[in-house]
């Protein structure tokens, strides 16, 4: 079995980040008690800033499996490995969301919740370089170099997120990470060019 059909990998990526997206959503509950309101502002400020970066996440990687979906020109079976690789890495990161909310005082609470992003974002850079070798075994073409160009770009704005958000937890602004991550498809999508992503996913 050397390669395998786009559209069932398709389908179990989609239902895979269908479900992580909505578990996201269960995280939201209502505080039990009765508690001060500067500590509601505080326990939905977290949660709310967990749940965007989170979702944000699972986007990008939605965004990830559509673009590689369309440029590869068969998906075979060692992609196919790390596609699922990646299929459980999304899976972590609602309860990931939920440890950092939770546990925000805690550093490793909020290491561990950078390591599952990292991981997300090593995998789909594999996926990508992966992808981009094929295609330049068939053909020479801008969806091979821009590719590439996006695998060095991610690699590189990932390593410093986590080293950024590391230090971050060290000096107690365990959030400084987690937004960094929640902001790391846009900075992508703007040192890329939205025009070159636009036209690569068309």
């Amino acid at each position: 079995m050397s390669n395998i059909s786009k559209e069932r990998v398709g389908a179990i990526s989609d239902g895979v980040i269908a479900v992580a997206a909505t578990l996201l959503v269960l995280e939201l509950k209502v505080p039990e008690g009765t508690i001060e309101q500067s500590e509601v502002m505080l326990h939905w400020s977290r949660l709310m800033a967990a749940w965007l970066i989170s979702f944000a996440m699972i986007a990008m990687v939605w965004f990830d499996n559509h673009l590689f979906l369309v440029k590869a020109p068969r998906w075979t079976a060692r992609m196919t490995i790390v596609t699922f690789a990646q299929l459980a890495a999304v899976s972590l990161i609602p309860f990931v969301c939920d440890l950092a909310v939770d546990h925000y005082q805690e550093i490793e609470a909020i290491i561990a919740f950078n390591l599952v992003m990292l991981i997300n974002g090593i995998i789909s850079v594999t996926l990508s370089r992966m992808i981009a070798a094929d295609i330049g075994r068939d053909e020479s073409s801008v969806g091979d170099q821009y590719l590439k160009r996006r695998a060095q770009l991610q690699l590189r704005i990932y390593v410093v997120i986590l080293a950024i958000a590391v230090a971050g937890a060290f000096l107690h602004r365990p959030f400084l990470g987690v937004l960094l991550w929640g902001f790391s498809p846009l900075m992508i999508r703007y040192f890329l060019g939205d025009s070159a992503a636009d036209e690569i996913a068309g």
